[in-house]
């Protein structure tokens, strides 16, 4: 958090924790535990690192029952702190979902506080990118209902492989 204090001074960046298996480990697991409207990642944002200027970012919960409660006390207390929150959601859901999971987030949002909405592709290299476009679009028409909670509707994509040498053979690493 040190380098990202020096690299962004107070310039307000967004936060997230990443759930792949390659990067979790103990710590971000619990910054990611649900209890108690996601009490140690609130800790951790508002507590431990309050003077970086973080737009903290939503972590979507469903509970057996099929309801948000954690992710609504969250977003309660976070929207009353700051005056933006995030929240990343896969590019590929329906309009219909993508206004079930921002329901919950929008409903619960302090009336000063606005949403950046992150539509994630992940790796797009090897898909038609009429059908990416297609799919980004009826994500976004999704969002159209929340317009005046949101701030900024975000698309995120690469093409970039993880790995060049595997991608590209030996023939092109020499």
């Amino acid at each position: 958090m040190k380098q990202i204090a020096e690299i962004q001074k107070k310039r307000p960046f967004i936060l997230d924790l990443s759930t792949n298996e390659k990067y979790i480990n103990p710590q971000i697991e619990q910054l990611l535990s649900e209890h108690n409207g996601f009490k140690e990642w609130q800790y951790f944002l508002f507590d431990l690192h309050c003077d970086l200027n973080i737009i903290p970012m939503v972590h979507l919960y469903e509970d057996d029952d099929g309801k948000f409660e954690d992710v609504e006390e969250f977003v309660r207390s976070a929207s009353a702190r700051t005056n933006c929150l995030a929240v990343r959601l896969p590019y590929d859901l329906s309009d219909e979902e993508v206004e079930y999971y921002l329901t919950p987030i929008t409903r619960n949002l302090n009336e000063n506080c606005k949403l950046y909405v992150i539509l994630d592709a992940e790796f797009v290299r090897k898909k038609a990118i009429n059908d990416v476009v297609d799919t980004f679009l009826e994500a976004c028409s999704g969002t159209e209902s929340f317009a005046d909670k949101i701030e900024d509707v975000v698309m995120l994509c690469s093409s970039f492989p993880s790995n060049v040498a595997q991608t590209g053979g030996e023939a092109y690493c020499r």
